[in-house]
């Protein structure tokens, strides 16, 4: 069921994006037709869907050894809420977003071969800046800042299965292109990597008993590529929209 999540999620934002367009007034959404200064000033509320994929690194001093489970591809979904300041061709700004991570998790042996360990990503929350540079609607931005995301880890064999997780803290940093179709709609491609710190854990049992003292590290790594909806509204008091199209 899980699998299903992502593509639902694609199915329904484009499906409201096709939905919405011809049933909105003219005057509320003109095309742009010609640069217009400080048309990147600009609140906005939006929704994402794309994959990730990526790596994690396991390190237990008691066994003096490494085992890297992959995190396979998954898909990200959520939304986001930022604010855009346009300086001539220049825009900056920030955005808070937060991503549902469908089965980004992966497995291999432990240092321990009798266990295999076992991990898993989700609830991502990025606060990052934005800065970039327009071209009329068309936007090239960088983007990064800080990343937390909630970790599991199993690490079941044939007798007993044991278990850890925490919020993990990290920071991210990635890029996007982003076009105004019109005065209130823009859709966007962008990429992200997100590091989350190497982290202690301590295991513990099915009683929630500890058996290990923290001494477990933990590092991941992980790469999303999404397409983004975002809805805009102006923050300009004098705001004059260019003309529409001939």
């Amino acid at each position: 069921m899980r699998s299903h999540i992502g593509h639902v999620g694609l199915a329904v934002l484009a499906s409201a994006f096709l939905m919405a367009s011809p049933a909105l007034a003219d005057d509320w959404f003109p095309p742009y037709s010609t640069y217009n200064d400080g048309m990147w000033n600009k609140l906005y509320v939006g929704a994402h869907v794309g994959g990730a994929w990526g790596d994690s690194d396991w390190f237990s001093p008691d066994f003096d050894t490494r085992t890297s489970p992959g995190l396979d591809s998954g898909t990200a979904f959520g939304g986001q809420v930022g604010i855009l300041h346009q300086f001539g061709p220049f825009v900056a700004g920030a955005e808070v977003s937060y991503s549902g991570m469908d089965d980004l998790d992966g497995a291999s042996t432990c240092p321990n071969a009798s266990f295999t360990c076992h991990n898993n990503v989700d609830n991502l929350l990025l606060l990052n800046g934005r800065l970039g540079y327009a071209f009329g609607p068309l936007l090239l931005y960088g983007t990064g800042g800080y990343a937390r995301a909630h970790v599991e880890l199993l690490t079941p064999s044939a007798g007993a299965t044991f278990h850890a997780d925490d919020d993990v803290n990290g920071w991210n940093v990635g890029g996007g292109i982003e076009y105004q179709f019109t005065r209130n709609v823009s859709l966007a491609v962008q990429y992200e990597h997100v590091n989350l710190q190497d982290n202690h854990y301590r295991l513990l049992d099915s009683s929630n008993n500890p058996i290990t003292d923290g001494n477990l590290r933990v590092d991941s790594d992980f790469n999303i590529i999404e397409a983004r909806l975002n809805i805009l509204l102006d923050t300009r008091s004098n705001y004059i929209p260019p003309e529409p199209l001939k």
